[in-house]
């Protein structure tokens, strides 16, 4: 009696994992991971790292997401954050740079702001 249950339990969690693949895969499209992974070689020597640092996953596990290999869903959410959280940051720190430099060569700091990298 207690195998059936258990064999019920099993494959209704399965099941369960099955659809939060799929909710994963439409949640994330390859081309939006790839443009993330990008944008993040382009900032970082170490991007991977960098993911690691921010979520506590393990690199394996953050290294499997971004070569579209099968991680749990609220892992891929937590990668998925970090990675445009570390964009965010680096876009705010030039940000920060130029308004600084501005800041520096012309006494005010005025002139209209850089809209983005140009990476």
């Amino acid at each position: 009696m207690i195998g059936g249950k258990f064999k019920n339990f099993y494959e209704t969690f399965i099941e369960v994992e099955q659809k939060l693949y799929k909710t994963l895969n439409a949640m994330f499209k390859k081309q939006d991971v790839e443009l993330i992974k990008n944008q993040l070689a382009k900032l970082f020597d170490n991007y991977i790292e960098k993911v690691v640092a921010k979520t506590n996953l393990s690199r394996p596990t953050v290294s499997k997401f971004f070569n579209f290999q099968k991680v749990r869903p609220v892992n891929a959410a937590m990668i998925y954050d970090a990675g445009l959280e570390l964009i965010q940051e680096q876009a705010n720190q030039q940000q920060s740079r130029i308004k600084k430099a501005r800041q520096l060569i012309n006494g005010d700091g005025e002139d209209a702001p850089q809209t983005s990298l140009n990476i």
